[in-house]
């Protein structure tokens, strides 16, 4: 069986790099280019610093080059753009100050909301909605500079809000009280 496993991983793996070269080959010949890294860069610059009022224009900026092609059928290659797209901008939000289960559960939603998507237009409106949003979330949440150890309790408390109070304190006795600073208790 692991030999199967093993024989049909290489097989995948060789089926890729054949496809990868090809896609290069094709590209360089018709000469289209992908997106370029820098416009993948001003969307996530502008979701991490919460620049709601750039998401617009940022993409209303001409593509300079082209979309990936993720699959041979336009709505299902849209849909996993999409989703690539959306792990950039929970990356970003993150980066920006958004608590991670806040940006992974927007994650979520949003993708399970782009399988539901008919057409590739909702799906490209979808995209700017979706960027809005978790630039939004960053602007709420603000960057944050506290020590880690402010860090690690803001991320406990976040993950255990529905965990009563008394029963948190009860597993953390060990929890040295003057880590922190006297507005933070209040």
């Amino acid at each position: 069986m692991q030999e199967k496993s093993k024989e049909y991983n290489e097989k995948e793996q060789q089926v890729a790099e054949n496809r990868s070269r090809n896609t290069l080959f094709e590209r360089r010949e018709n000469l289209q280019k992908h997106e370029s890294y820098a416009s993948e860069r001003r969307q996530y610059d502008a979701i991490r610093n919460g620049q709601t009022d750039r998401i617009q224009s940022v993409f209303q900026i001409t593509p300079d080059g082209t979309p990936g092609i993720l699959s041979r059928n336009e709505l299902r290659n849209s849909k996993n753009m999409f989703i690539a797209g959306i792990t950039l901008f929970t990356r970003a939000a993150i980066e920006g100050g958004v608590p991670e289960e806040t940006a992974y559960a927007l994650s979520d939603g949003y993708i399970q909301t782009v399988e539901e998507c008919t057409s590739k237009s909702s799906i490209e409106k979808l995209s700017q909605k979706a960027a809005l949003r978790f630039a939004q979330e960053v602007q709420k949440s603000g960057m944050r500079h506290y020590s880690r150890e402010i860090e690690a309790a803001v991320k406990y408390i976040h993950l255990h809000l529905h965990v009563p109070v008394t029963q948190i304190i009860q597993q953390h006795r060990s929890v040295n009280i003057s880590a922190f600073p006297h507005r933070a208790i209040l």
